[in-house]
């Protein structure tokens, strides 16, 4: 609609009408892009709880980014041990904390620091939760006591034991 007059104040109060209906109908956009927005973020939910990995880091908007650990994330030594199991999977030696950090902040926490990581799994390696090799941090190989393989697998254990008495004499 087009105003035909030299009134000033008829001529602002129209164009705030205007500007009045054309925020309304923003906000109503507004209004379905948030839902549609959490929607996704639920949908995004779970299918990181079903293990699928997004092969980019998960995107968060730059309000909610924080240094901190998000909520609902594992534990670093948790998430460690899970990069390695995959890494051992894949036919990998081990991981560096460099190799750690930058799939955690992909998987699970952005803004994850260096200091967040390999200090954590330098604890671990020292508490005899992990291997080291130079800089790669392995899952630690632990061996069957002959108690627990006699209890497994008797016949196996007697193999063991007819075996290890020959090398003895």
């Amino acid at each position: 609609m087009i105003l035909m007059t030299t009134d000033s104040f008829a001529l602002l109060r129209y164009r705030r009408k205007e500007i009045a209906a054309e925020v309304h109908d923003l906000q109503a956009q507004i209004e379905q892009l948030l839902a549609e927005d959490e929607e996704l973020a639920s949908a995004e939910k779970v299918l990181l709880r079903f293990g699928a990995t997004p092969s980019e880091p998960v995107a968060r908007p730059t309000a909610e980014v924080t240094s901190g650990k998000p909520e609902g994330t594992p534990t670093t030594p948790n998430m460690i041990l899970a990069l390695l199991r995959e890494a051992k999977a894949q036919g990998k030696p081990g991981l560096e904390p460099k190799e750690m950090q930058i799939t955690i902040a992909k998987r699970w926490w952005p803004s994850v620091k260096s200091e967040d990581v390999g200090p954590t799994a330098w604890r671990m390696w020292k508490d005899g939760r992990l291997d080291k090799e130079g800089s790669l941090y392995k899952l630690k190989v632990v061996f069957p006591s002959a108690e627990l393989i006699h209890r497994a697998d008797p016949e196996l254990a007697e193999w063991f034991d007819s075996n290890s008495s020959e090398g003895k004499e």
